[in-house]
């Protein structure tokens, strides 16, 4: 069973996934944590939760924004 916090980590990920995924100022006013933790608890839920929890489009929706995310982090470090 998805934890409480989880299950609102997830849904505010997909409430902002439409507008490009919150800005760190809204993750930290809302959480209290940074963008790259932010973003590492959602790669978590991805991997830790079943299908059947987060509900398929939601699964591949955190999966794609993720993805990027990740992709974006890498090309700033090269």
């Amino acid at each position: 069973m998805m934890k409480r916090h989880d299950k609102e980590l997830a849904d505010f990920a997909l409430r902002w996934l439409p507008f490009g995924g919150p800005t760190e100022e809204d993750i930290l006013v809302n959480f209290g944590i940074t963008k790259e933790q932010f973003h590492f608890r959602i790669r978590r839920m991805v991997d830790v939760y079943p299908e059947s929890e987060l509900g398929r489009a939601l699964l591949r929706r955190l999966q794609a924004k993720a993805a990027v995310e990740a992709n974006a982090r890498f090309e700033q470090v090269q």
